[in-house]
C-alpha cells in the first residue's frame, strides 16, 4: 500500500518539476522506520549530473531546529538556562529583559534587522556584503530599537540566533561549529552535514530560473547558526528519526525526552495559519489539524537559491525532508502533499494544498465568447494573474471552492473589480470586467 502511495507521489512531483522549472529535488520520506528517497533532476545542469540522496543542499532556516536543540543540550549540561536574560552574557541595550527563549522563539520584540536579506540580495547581484562576520551582524543590535515587550509579538529575527550562537561559544569556550558536531551531528552519524564541508563538489548547483533560463549562483557560507547548515536527505532522515523517537537514535540518547518536550512547547500563536492553529516553539512550528486529530511539527528554509522543508509527526511515525535548488515552487507544498498522501488526508482539509489544487484548475489560456480575444491566467507565487497583451493584473482571492471562485483587483481609480470563475467538470468560465472567457487549455 505504501509503495503505491510513493509511486503516486513520484508521478505527481515529476509533473511539478517540468511545470515549474525546478532544477533538482531530493526528498526523504520516513514511514514506520522505512526510508524512501525520491530524487529528480540534475545537481549540475551543464554536466547533467543526477541528484541523489547524498547530494548536498543548504537547509537554510531548518538550521534553527539544530541550533535550538543544541542550546537545550547545553542547558542539560548545566551551562545556561533558556530563561536566562541575554544581559547575563552579552551587553546589548535593546536586548535588556530579553531571554534566550525569546530569541529562539522570535518573541524578542525586535523587527527583522535584515542582515540575511542583505547577504542574499548581494549574492544575487554578485556584489560584496559587510555581513560576513558575525561581530558585524551583532553590532547591528546597537543601532536598532525594540518595538514590543518580550513575548508580546512574533517577529522573525534571524540575528537573534547569532546572539545565541555567541552565548553558546562563551559558556562552553568552544566554537559553535565544533559544539554542533560534538553534541548533535556526530552522535547522529550525520557525516555529510556541516557549515563548511570539504567536498562541495557534491552540492546541488544553486540556480534561479528567470526569463526562460537558469542562472547559476554560489552558497553564502558566511551564514551559520540561523541558516547555514549544509546537508543531504540521507542525513536529514537520521535527524527526523531522532525527533520521532523522542531524542534517541540507535538506542543512544542524543538529547533527553524532557528537552524534546521543551523544544516542541508552544511559545506564541502565529499571526497566520497553515492549518487550523499554528504556534512557534523553539526553532520550529507546531501546526494543528483538528479534523484529523493531527499535530505536525515543521520548519521551512530559504536562501532563495536553495529552499527546503522538514516535517515530522511523532504519533504517526512519519517524517519528510524536501531539498530544492532554486525557489520556483514552495517545498512546503511538496512536503504537505506527501503527508496528505501517506496519511490519506483529503486535500480540502489542508488549506494551502486545496488552494494549490484549485489554482491548477484555473491556470491556462482563455478565449472570449466571440473567439477573437484571449488572455492567460498565470500563477505567480501565491497569486493568480490575468495576462493580456503587455498588462498583468494580480488577483486577490476572496472566495475559493470547487465550483466557484471569486477574486478582485483594483482599477486605477480604486474601484473594486471582480474576476469570477465558474467550474463545471472540465469547463471553466471567467467573468472579468466586461468580458466572458472560456478556458481552452
Amino acid at each position: 500500500m505504501i509503495e503505491k502511495k510513493i509511486n503516486d507521489i513520484r508521478l505527481e512531483i515529476s509533473k511539478l518539476i517540468e511545470k515549474f522549472h525546478i532544477p533538482c529535488l531530493s526528498i526523504g520520506i520516513l514511514s514506520k522506520d522505512v526510508e524512501y528517497f525520491l530524487n529528480f533532476g540534475f545537481k549540475d545542469l551543464e554536466k547533467c549530473k543526477p541528484v541523489n540522496e547524498y547530494t548536498l543542499f543548504c537547509i537554510a532556516s531548518i538550521t534553527k531546529m539544530f541550533a535550538s536543540l543544541l542550546t537545550l543540550k547545553i542547558q542539560e549540561l548545566g551551562k545556561l538556562s533558556i530563561y536566562d536574560k541575554i544581559s547575563k552574557y552579552i551587553q546589548l541595550k535593546c536586548l535588556e529583559d530579553v531571554t534566550i527563549e525569546n530569541l529562539l522563539s522570535h518573541t524578542s520584540g525586535i523587527p527583522a534587522i535584515c542582515y540575511a536579506e542583505n547577504v542574499i540580495n548581494n549574492i544575487i547581484k554578485r556584489r560584496s556584503t559587510p555581513y560576513t562576520d558575525i561581530e558585524n551582524v551583532i553590532n547591528l543590535f546597537n543601532i536598532v530599537s525594540r518595538y514590543y515587550k518580550p513575548g508580546e509579538k512574533f517577529l522573525y529575527l534571524n540575528e537573534g540566533y547569532l546572539v545565541v550562537e555567541k552565548i553558546l561559544e562563551k559558556v562552553c569556550n568552544e566554537d559553535f561549529e565544533k559544539l554542533m558536531r560534538k553534541y548533535i551531528l556526530d552522535p547522529l552519524d550525520m557525516s555529510r552535514t556541516g557549515f563548511k564541508l570539504d567536498n562541495l563538489e557534491d552540492i546541488a548547483t544553486p540556480y534561479l530560473y528567470r526569463r526562460g533560463r537558469y542562472y547559476k549562483y554560489s552558497i553564502p557560507l558566511c551564514i551559520r547558526g540561523d541558516g547555514g547548515l549544509i546537508s543531504c536527505s540521507k542525513d536529514m532522515l537520521k535527524f527526523i528519526l531522532m525527533l520521532i523517537n523522542r531524542g534517541r537514535f540507535r538506542d543512544v540518547e542524543i538529547i533527553s525526552k524532557e528537552s524534546i518536550n521543551e523544544f516542541e512547547k508552544e511559545r506564541i500563536r502565529l499571526p497566520y495559519n497553515i492549518l487550523d492553529e499554528d504556534y512557534y516553539c523553539l526553532g520550529l512550528v507546531k501546526s494543528i489539524l483538528k479534523s484529523q486529530n493531527l499535530v505536525i511539527y515543521h520548519h521551512s528554509g530559504s536562501i532563495l537559491i536553495h529552499t527546503s522543508f522538514l516535517a515530522y509527526i511523532p504519533d504517526r511515525h512519519v517524517g519528510v525532508i524536501v531539498l530544492q535548488s532554486g525557489s520556483n515552487y514552495p517545498p512546503i507544498l511538496i512536503g504537505l502533499k506527501i503527508i496528505s498522501k501517506i496519511l490519506d488526508i483529503p486535500l480540502v482539509c489542508i488549506k494551502p494544498l486545496y488552494i494549490d489544487y484549485i489554482y491548477s484548475k484555473l491556470e491556462g489560456k482563455y478565449i472570449s465568447h466571440s473567439g477573437i480575444y484571449s488572455v492567460k491566467v498565470v500563477r505567480k507565487g501565491g497569486f493568480l494573474t490575468i495576462v493580456e497583451n503587455y498588462r498583468s493584473t494580480i488577483l486577490i482571492p476572496e472566495d475559493i471552492s470547487d465550483k466557484y471562485c471569486r477574486f478582485y483587483t483594483l482599477s486605477s481609480d480604486f474601484r473594486k473589480i471582480y474576476a469570477e470563475f465558474e467550474i463545471e467538470d472540465d469547463t471553466v468560465l471567467l467573468r472579468f470586467e466586461r468580458y466572458l472567457f472560456k478556458k481552452v487549455y
